[in-house]
């Protein structure tokens, strides 16, 4: 079932299904993209058109299937890239494509194996992307005859063609990605890639480091991820890296926490859309928690990030609402000095509480 945060499905499916009627008249030469689908095994219902933003799902449109499955999305808009998908009337999430330079193609697919019968035309990315995706399959497949095989036959034998089936999906992987580098598909590849861990170096007691690893992991943990491609935002991707940069890869003090927060944020500087998505939804996330402290990492980003100059995507009053909250918690967070208490004394002269010796 797809997640939508934020919004109401079925009351944002009647507003899309008006758009998508206006949308049907919209001349061939005025459309900014034109996706146009056959799904066998689906008619007389509909689809929607959805994408992942963040940790959030959003739809973004609606068409009628008509008897013979053809449907189609347009508009007098470019959609931004990113990975989008095609929703049932269910609400269940049929498949994927990569939509970025290339905004008027054709899909066919059949809804029994949708990436063994995926065809796509007039989208060189999207072919790539089921190209990879197939070869993928055929290795996971493979992968889990030899696993069986690992529990019932012969163990040596299954897995050294396990370790070599490991080097030969790398070696497709590294190869893909280098070659089709401009793409978006490798920056998603990319940024899926988790940190080979090198073996531990040995201490001058002549032990193994056993916090090397886990340092190894956190520092390189973002080496393959481009901060300056604003697209990934868009993507299954990304929010899952970032969240278990946080929540597993963080000590959860206010004081870490805030390190890795500008880590992060410095690092999305490297595009607009990235910082936008970044300041945002870390601003939301620590002025929401339910941990003790966290809201000492809120401040942090409403005094340094969110302000007229750098929330560019916001209104005027928006950043002075989250400032003057800021405002109103700082002086109260833990670790604070408590504010001077004067009260009179027997003598009834003002008298500060801390100078009193007992």
């Amino acid at each position: 079932m797809v997640k939508t945060k934020h919004i109401f499905f079925s009351a944002l499916a009647f507003l899309l299904a008006a758009f998508s009627v206006q949308a049907s008249g919209i001349k061939p030469s005025e459309k900014k993209h034109d996706i146009k689908i056959t799904l066998v095994g689906f008619h007389n219902t509909v689809c929607y058109l959805g994408c992942q933003y963040g940790e959030s799902t959003y739809i973004f449109d609606t068409a009628k299937v008509d008897d013979r499955g053809n449907f189609d999305f347009t508009g007098e808009k470019e959609l931004d890239g990113g990975v989008y998908f095609v929703v049932s009337a269910d609400k269940r999430k049929l498949f994927e494509f990569i939509v970025d330079k290339e905004q008027k193609f054709s899909i066919k697919v059949d809804t029994t194996d949708y990436i063994k019968s995926m065809k796509i035309t007039g989208s060189e990315e999207n072919e790539l992307f089921y190209e990879f995706q197939r070869n993928a399959t055929e290795k996971h497949e493979e992968l889990e005859r030899l696993q069986k095989q690992l529990k019932e036959g012969d163990k040596v034998d299954a897995q050294k063609k396990i370790d070599t089936l490991d080097a030969q999906m790398r070696r497709y992987r590294i190869a893909f990605t280098a070659k089709h580098s401009d793409m978006l598909i490798a920056k998603l590849l990319n940024a899926s890639d988790e940190p080979v861990i090198p073996p531990s170096p040995i201490l001058p007691n002549g032990r193994k480091d056993s916090t090397f690893a886990f340092r190894y992991y956190k520092a390189h943990f973002f080496d393959n991820v481009d901060f300056s491609e604003g697209r990934l935002v868009r993507s299954p991707v990304f929010y899952p890296k970032i969240n278990q940069y946080l929540t597993r890869l963080t000590v959860p003090s206010p004081d870490s926490v805030i390190v890795a927060v500008d880590y992060l944020i410095e690092k999305s500087k490297a595009s607009k859309e990235m910082f936008k998505f970044m300041v945002a939804y870390l601003i939301y996330k620590y002025e929401s928690s339910e941990i003790m402290g966290m809201d000492g990492v809120f401040v942090h980003i409403a005094k340094k990030y969110y302000t007229p100059d750098q929330a560019y995507w916001t209104t005027a009053s928006q950043i002075e609402k989250v400032q003057e909250r800021a405002s109103l918690l700082e002086p109260i967070l833990i670790g604070k000095k408590v504010p001077q208490l004067v009260l009179p004394d027997s003598n009834n002269v003002m008298q500060p509480v801390d100078s009193i010796k007992a």
